[in-house]
């Protein structure tokens, strides 16, 4: 009887203890091959773009800013000069594998910011919503409002008004995305709200202020996380989107979507001008995109036994 009773203890003091986290975050990616291949995209891409500069500085990569009209449109190849440009040169001469490189400084830029802003004012707005009853109609209508609109219109509308830069760019993405962030949060508040254990610190007379901050806004974390790789993904094609049609980033910085709507006029004759950032534009979605969905999956309980 002892025996069995020291075994019962020893098994459940191994259930206690707890696998450290750098643990189980490994764990979690060897297990999903689909995020193990969007972590080491995004990995290249964030090392190429903070090494950029020392390339640049080095020689390894060509000034993006500085105009050579005398090797304008080039192929891919070396000039008659000898200079090699590995995927050719835009209307203005200047190196497009560079601008490439350069402009993914950008997205990553626009991504990330995005991706925060909308996802802490979704959140804030979210559980001020849900908790609240009767700011609930208040603020869910406006949201919806918000909503309503096509969400590269009211972009295109919010640039109109404050002018082409890059913090502009990030500005109206955040209230274009924000809204989408609010109803998740609001949904997980309303269910979070009717628990028992909220209930339960109710009826021992705990403040709002503690039930926000101890019971709801940490329960919230897991489906914010997760919506934040997809306002990520999201906000680096509306991004490129704004820039190719003139309304996001000033035309002269190298951002993909400027690229690609300078080399659209070239597309026949020089296509190599637009397949290099279109590619990188595609890619750096999926591979965002692929690790929402294999955290998503791994934050999950429902799903977390099937990847």
């Amino acid at each position: 009887m002892s025996s069995r009773t020291e075994s019962q203890d020893l098994a459940f003091q191994g259930l206690r203890e707890k696998i450290p986290w750098y643990k189980a975050a490994t764990s979690a990616v060897l297990r999903n091959p689909n995020m193990l291949i969007g972590i080491i995209f995004i990995t290249i891409v964030v090392v190429l773009a903070l090494l950029c500069p020392l390339l640049i500085k080095v020689g390894i990569l060509r000034d993006p800013f500085v105009f050579d009209p005398l090797n304008r449109l080039l192929p891919p190849g070396r000039s008659e000069d000898g200079d090699l440009f590995l995927f050719g040169t835009g209307p203005l001469g200047r190196d497009i594998f560079s601008m490439v490189i350069y402009g993914s400084r950008i997205s990553l830029v626009v991504g990330l910011s995005v991706a925060i802003l909308a996802a802490v004012l979704g959140s804030v707005i979210g559980i001020v919503a849900g908790y609240f009853s009767r700011l609930d109609d208040i603020i869910m209508r406006f949201m919806d409002g918000i909503m309503a609109i096509p969400g590269i219109l009211l972009a295109i509308v919010l640039m109109a008004i404050l002018g082409p830069k890059l913090e502009n760019v990030i500005f109206a993405l955040t209230v274009v995305d924000s809204p989408r962030t609010s109803r998740i949060v609001r949904s997980v508040v309303l269910t979070i709200r009717e628990s028992q254990y909220v209930d339960a610190a109710n009826a021992f007379g705990a403040s709002k202020k503690r039930i926000l901050f101890r019971h709801i806004a940490p329960n919230t974390f897991a489906p914010v996380i997760v919506q934040a790789t997809f306002l990520f993904a999201s906000a680096i094609l509306s991004e490129a989107s704004l820039s190719f049609l003139g309304a996001g980033v000033p035309p002269d910085i190298p951002t993909w979507g400027n690229i690609i709507g300078e080399g659209r006029i070239y597309f026949i004759g020089n296509s190599n001008i637009v397949i290099l950032p279109s590619l990188g534009l595609f890619f750096l979605a999926l591979a965002v995109n692929m690790f929402g969905d294999g955290l998503r999956d791994s934050l999950d309980p429902k799903l977390r036994g099937k990847t």
